[in-house]
């Protein structure tokens, strides 16, 4: 892992740089649809969206990955639950498997709990968290 990681919020100028972040991670993935931009641009548009919880790696003034937060709801019989979906979590290719998406995550959630959110709901395909969380 690099120890020069920087993590933050994103600022009102980031939208192109996230884009490029999520199109470059997201390049060679099979059962990716290569628009997983498109959703975060829509999500910016919407009350779900927590400019706090959109997250930006950087090593080196380099931007190298991005999560974001959003609010949602879990609905069932009883009542609903306000939570947080996790989606997406983008980390570009040579600086994957290297601890960054790790970090995203983990500041990510520390975020929420500060902000003062009891759950997040992981959304996506598990695999690809499953190596994400634990070594990207």
């Amino acid at each position: 892992m690099h120890a020069d990681v920087t993590i933050r919020a994103e600022r009102a100028d980031d939208g192109a740089t996230i884009s490029g972040i999520v199109l470059r991670a997201y390049a060679d993935i099979a059962y990716s649809d290569h628009r997983e931009q498109l959703m975060i641009e829509r999500l910016r548009g919407t009350d779900a969206y927590i400019p706090a919880l959109s997250l930006l790696a950087e090593i080196a003034g380099e931007a190298v990955g991005h999560v974001l937060l959003t609010r949602a709801s879990i609905v069932g019989a009883g009542p609903s639950v306000a939570t947080l979906a996790l989606a997406p979590l983008s980390v570009v290719a040579e600086y994957q498997s290297r601890g960054v998406g790790k970090r995203l995550v983990e500041a990510a959630h520390r975020q929420a709990i500060d902000l003062g959110f009891g759950s997040i709901v992981l959304v996506g395909i598990p695999s690809y968290y499953r190596n994400s969380a634990t070594n990207r």
